[in-house]
C-alpha cells in the first residue's frame, strides 16, 4: 500500500479509491476519519490505523477533518459542567491524536493532501490572509471583530460589505445593518466576524492539486427569475497567467498541495478572499467534481503522464437538486423582503 486515503465521505472515498485501483490495483487503501479509535497506534516505530501499518504509505489524502487547534469548546447552554468538561478533554485527545498522526507521517516523508500546516492555516484564516497580503498577494481590506462599533466603522468606510464567519466554512454575504444588530449587537459578547468589501468581478473557485492550478471555475449566483429558477452554476474558464503564478505562490505558502481558493477577478485584478484546504466536493456539480477526482488520481500516482481531460470550457452546469432548489429559492425571496427597509 503506497496510497492512504482518510475520508469522512464514504462514497467520495470509494469513488477515489475505484479510480485508484483500476490505475494501480493494490497501492491505496481507504481508512474512515476520525483518525483515533480501536486499532490506531502511533510510536517511534510503528503507525498504525484500524489495525493496518502505514509504513509503505508514500501519499496521503485527507477528506473531512474538521480541524481545530486549540479545540473550541460548544457554546452550549444548561450543560452540566461535569459532563461538559469531560465532553471537551474527550475533543481535545481526539484532536491531538489526528495532528499527531499528520505530523508524524510528514516527519517520515509522506506528501500529504493536505498536512498539519495546511489545516493549521485554514482554522487561522484571517492571520493566514495577513500573511499573504505581507508576501505581496493581493487580499481584500479586511476586519477581524466582534465590536459593534468597529464593523459599523467598516460599514461605513466602504460601499458595500461581505463577511464570513473567523473560522471555518461559511458562505461570502452581503453585510447589512440588520445583520451586525442579529451578529454583533449581542449579549454575551458574539463570536468574531471576517469582513471585507464586496468587489465587482468574476467569482472564483481555483482548485489547486499537487500545488498546481488545475481548475478554474466562474460562479453565477442563484436565479429567480420568472421561468428560469436554478442554484448557483459553475462553468470553466481558461487559466491565464497573471492568475496562475499567484494562486500557485499562495498554495506555497500555505504548505498545500490541495487548496481551493475563492477570489474575484476583476478589472484591477484578482483579489483572494479566503481558501479551504479541505474542499468540499459533493458541493459541486457532478462533471467538475469528477474532474477533480481524477486529478487528484493523477497526483496521488505520482502526477506522471498527461493529465486528465477536462470539461469543455464555458459550458454552465449547477446542482441537480429540485427540492433544495424550491427552499432556497423560497428563503431568497424571504431575505429579499427583509432587507427592503435598509436596502
Amino acid at each position: 500500500m503506497e496510497i492512504a486515503l482518510f475520508t469522512a465521505d464514504a462514497p467520495l472515498g470509494d469513488a477515489l479509491h475505484t479510480l485508484l485501483e483500476a490505475q494501480a490495483p493494490g497501492t491505496s487503501r481507504r481508512f474512515s476519519l476520525p483518525m483515533a479509535g480501536p486499532g490506531d497506534a502511533l510510536g517511534m516505530d510503528r503507525m498504525i490505523q484500524q489495525g493496518t501499518s502505514l509504513a509503505g504509505v508514500r501519499r496521503a489524502w485527507i477528506q473531512g477533518h474538521a480541524h481545530q487547534n486549540p479545540v473550541v469548546p460548544d457554546p452550549a447552554e444548561g450543560v452540566d459542567w461535569g459532563l461538559w468538561q469531560v465532553d471537551y478533554l474527550a475533543r481535545q485527545q481526539r484532536e491531538s491524536a489526528r495532528m499527531s498522526l499528520l505530523q508524524e507521517m510528514e516527519r517520515r516523508g509522506v506528501r500529504m493532501f493536505n498536512g498539519f500546516a495546511a489545516y493549521q492555516a485554514g482554522f487561522h484564516l484571517y492571520a493566514s490572509l495577513e500573511r499573504l497580503r505581507g508576501a505581496g498577494l493581493a487580499i481584500p481590506p479586511l476586519l477581524c471583530a466582534n465590536d459593534p462599533q468597529e464593523a459599523r466603522a467598516f460599514l461605513d468606510a466602504h460601499s458595500r460589505v461581505v463577511w464570513h464567519p473567523a473560522s471555518g466554512r461559511g458562505a461570502w454575504q452581503l453585510f447589512r445593518p440588520k445583520q451586525l444588530k442579529a451578529l454583533l449587537e449581542t449579549d454575551p459578547a458574539p463570536t468574531p466576524l471576517l469582513l471585507a468589501p464586496a468587489r465587482e468581478g468574476t467569482l472564483c473557485h481555483a482548485y489547486l492539486v499537487g500545488g498546481t492550478l488545475q481548475l478554474l471555475l466562474g460562479q453565477d449566483a442563484p436565479s429567480n427569475q420568472p421561468g428560469e429558477e436554478r442554484l448557483e452554476q459553475f462553468w470553466r474558464l481558461p487559466i491565464p497567467e497573471r492568475l496562475r503564478l499567484p494562486l500557485e505562490r499562495a498554495a506555497a505558502l500555505l504548505h498545500a498541495d490541495w487548496l481551493l481558493i475563492r477570489l474575484v477577478d476583476g478589472p484591477g485584478g484578482p483579489w483572494i478572499y479566503d481558501f479551504d484546504p479541505d474542499p468540499v466536493l459533493n458541493d459541486l456539480p457532478p462533471p467538475f467534481r469528477d474532474a477533480l477526482l481524477r486529478l487528484l488520481a493523477h497526483a496521488l500516482l505520482g502526477g506522471e503522464g498527461p493529465l486528465p481531460a477536462l470539461p469543455p470550457q464555458g459550458e454552465p452546469h449547477q446542482r441537480p437538486a429540485l427540492f433544495v432548489r424550491r427552499m432556497l429559492c423560497l428563503l431568497f425571496d424571504l431575505e429579499a423582503s427583509k432587507g427592503r427597509d435598509d436596502g
